[in-house]
């Protein structure tokens, strides 16, 4: 009952997972309804449980990742009645009486940032988001990457963003003050958990007030390496 697969290996790294369970461990997720947007194989939505949660809502693109996040939970004899699996798109995903969403690792493979951070605002509740960043660079907003020749659909091991046809992967990496300008649009205050794992950022999303105007750059029309 291995959850690292060398599929899962490349993206869940012993530094990823010690720097997640430290965001985790800054909230109480007692009896908490989860959403785990981009769930992939369950292991945070696991972790959520351990924590003490009522009920986990996990969503993924990809049915590979629903299919072993089930049977993940089925080989740990968790209760059925307290999680769901859903394969569907992350922009319509159920959110209502939601009190936790777990944003993990999927917030730089996403086009329009703003409009998924929005999404989560609706649920009006706390977010865990964890992202690559940019560290050092003021000139750039965000780094777009859209492909990666010498790696094919298989070895890069992640069916959430790859193109049709192999070499594609998909990343649009916002700096630092880019990142925290689409958090406060999208009606969030941030606060920041430190952690060793660099070139990531751990924040908790509290709401605090309305999503604001369009205004700020994405993807689709930055500057970009």
């Amino acid at each position: 009952m291995n959850w690292q697969s060398d599929k899962d290996k490349w993206w869940n790294t012993p530094q990823r997972i010690d720097s997640i369970k430290k965001l985790m461990s800054e909230i109480d997720f007692s009896g908490a309804r989860i959403a785990d947007l981009a769930c992939r194989n369950g292991f945070y939505s696991f972790k959520a449980l351990q924590k003490g949660s009522s009920f986990i809502r996990g969503i993924d693109v990809d049915h590979e990742s629903i299919q072993l996040a089930n049977q993940n939970f089925q080989e740990r004899n968790v209760n059925s009645k307290l999680y769901l699996f859903e394969e569907g798109d992350l922009f319509e995903a159920k959110t209502e009486n939601t009190d936790i969403i777990l944003l993990l690792g999927i917030l730089y493979h996403i086009r329009d940032q703003l409009k998924l951070l929005r999404k989560c605002r609706e649920a009006n509740c706390r977010v865990l988001l964890e992202t690559r960043f940019l560290m050092d660079d003021d000139q750039h907003p965000i780094l777009r990457t859209e492909k990666m020749p010498n790696l094919s659909n298989e070895t890069v091991g992640n069916p959430h963003h790859t193109s049709i046809g192999d070499g594609w992967y998909n990343s649009y990496v916002p700096n630092k003050n880019l990142l925290y300008q689409l958090v406060d649009k999208a009606g969030f205050h941030a606060k920041c958990v430190p952690h060793q794992d660099m070139g990531r950022i751990s924040l908790i999303l509290t709401p605090t007030h309305s999503p604001v105007g369009d205004n700020t750059k994405t993807a689709e029309n930055l500057s970009v390496l």
